[in-house]
């Protein structure tokens, strides 16, 4: 899962998913973001469609993104760094390969 691309970015990629909970009257909207796996519920009114609540269930590891004192600009640099693979016009060296 790429963590740093949903930080990076500020932003997530929503794919609704079912949810078999029981929230009572209230309609529950689950969401699951494609690339890092946090899974959002949105609680709703059933008569007006207001939102009631939110809460995000995050996967292991990603909560540690927001504490590790690295800023945005930095995330935003080293997700580009790495999805273009070059730094300036200079191709990042292979892994090392284990015989």
């Amino acid at each position: 899962m790429d963590m740093l691309r949903c930080k990076a970015l500020r932003g997530h990629a929503w794919e609704a998913i079912a949810s078999d909970a029981d929230y009572g009257p209230d309609i529950p909207l689950s969401l699951r973001c494609v690339v890092c796996g946090t899974i959002r519920i949105d609680l709703l009114d059933r008569r007006t469609g207001d939102l009631l609540s939110r809460r995000y269930d995050y996967p292991d590891g990603y909560r540690e993104l927001n504490t590790s004192g690295v800023n945005q600009r930095l995330m935003r640099l080293a997700f580009a760094l790495r999805t273009n693979g070059t730094v300036r016009g200079f191709e990042q060296p292979a892994p090392h390969s284990v015989a």
